[in-house]
């Protein structure tokens, strides 16, 4: 496969022209048509996860209208990231390493934010399927480890729910500064 970047200065010299382009790199125009597609199809994800799913703010970043952008994604099939709900366990990594139960209807958004506060970087240890009810029920459960607001005390009792009851969803590490636990 060809560098994009030789691709690029190419297909600039040529004016676009992807034959010229092929011609002078010595390829069929074909190889350089579905180069410049995974290159935009890569830029175009990027761009969707960088920005939370936000066609808007994406196409601002990709330097495009909403409408070429939209066309793009149909193009590409490309798929906005679907937000996770539940309840998560989220471990500050310093002693006492205090876990927070928290629940969120997007809980990759809701990493950031935390993320965001904090001056070192927190651990997801999981995430278990449930609602506000669920939160309350937890809270409620394991209030005898409570150390403050949602943080709680990383006991045994509360370690092994959150290692039988959650799992650990496919986030992508490179855009959300908390850190993944490995399943």
């Amino acid at each position: 496969m060809l560098s994009n970047e030789l691709v690029k200065t190419t297909l600039g010299q040529n004016g676009g022209n992807i034959s010229a382009t092929a011609r002078q790199l010595k390829v069929h125009r074909s190889t350089i048509h579905r180069q410049i597609q995974e290159f935009l199809q890569h830029k175009v994800q990027n761009a969707l996860d960088q920005t939370n799913g936000n066609v808007t703010k994406a196409a601002e970043v990709l330097g495009m209208t909403f409408r070429q952008l939209r066309y793009y994604l149909s193009k590409f099939k490309v798929q906005r990231r679907k937000p996770i709900k539940g309840v998560y366990f989220l471990q500050f990594p310093l002693d006492p390493k205090l876990i927070k139960i928290g629940y969120s209807t997007d809980i990759h958004k809701r990493l950031i934010s935390i993320q965001g506060h904090a001056p070192v970087k927190l651990e997801l240890l999981g995430v278990a399927q449930g609602d506000l009810v669920l939160e309350d029920q937890l809270k409620c459960q394991f209030k005898h480890l409570q150390d403050h607001g949602e943080w709680f005390r990383p006991e045994q009792m509360l370690l092994d729910y959150i290692k039988t009851s959650t799992v650990v969803p496919d986030l992508k590490v490179q855009i959300m500064p908390a850190i993944i636990r490995e399943p």
